[in-house]
């Protein structure tokens, strides 16, 4: 998020604007953050050169925080890398004072500070590993489904080999029925 204003110009000074931004909108405490920014000439655009910037805020608790004074590069570009010190939001203004040639502009982002990150140890595959969780490319579907069916076949396999074995044992493991015929009215 970016800002941008000017002040009133002084009564010979031209009338000057200043940017300013954040690298990122929103950061966890501990992270820092660059904020960057241009004085140039409203009416004409020319960077105002080797001219301080201040830039301060008010933090969520209601204090007063200076970020730090720079001077504008040959571009009128400046930099600040800052940490802010707590969680909440900060309305950040860089401000360029004044010079006799250019009068003071100011402009105001906002930075959202939220609770740190905790970083915890996980496991995960190696770029080089195969995650057989997500959708195979084509190559390692059809490699995957070979897998699939070599396996299912041996498990048909192992299964029929053990009923026939089992078959087996029933049938030469045990003694034919025998059929015992009686004598039919035999009388002795």
């Amino acid at each position: 998020m970016a800002g941008v204003a000017q002040f009133a110009a002084a009564q010979d000074a031209k009338p000057s604007t200043i940017t300013v931004a954040v690298s990122s909108a929103a950061i966890s405490v501990g992270a820092s953050v660059t904020i960057t920014g241009v004085v140039s000439g409203l009416d004409d655009g020319v960077p105002v050169a080797l001219v301080p910037v201040n830039a301060s805020t008010i933090d969520p608790n209601g204090n007063f925080v200076s970020i730090g004074n720079a001077t504008t590069g040959t571009d009128g570009a400046y930099s600040f890398n800052w940490t802010p010190p707590v969680e909440g939001s900060y309305n950040i203004t860089a401000t360029f004072p004044w010079t006799q040639a250019y009068s003071g502009s100011s402009a105001t982002t906002l930075l959202d500070v939220g609770a740190a990150t905790t970083t915890s140890a996980s496991l995960s595959p190696s770029p080089s590993a195969t995650n057989y969780a997500e959708k195979p490319s084509n190559q390692e579907g059809i490699r995957f489904e070979a897998y699939g069916v070599v396996v299912a076949m041996l498990v048909v396999i192992a299964v029929a080999v053990a009923l026939l074995l089992r078959l087996g044992r029933r049938k030469h493991g045990r003694a034919e029925p025998q059929v015992i015929k009686q004598n039919e009215g035999s009388l002795v």
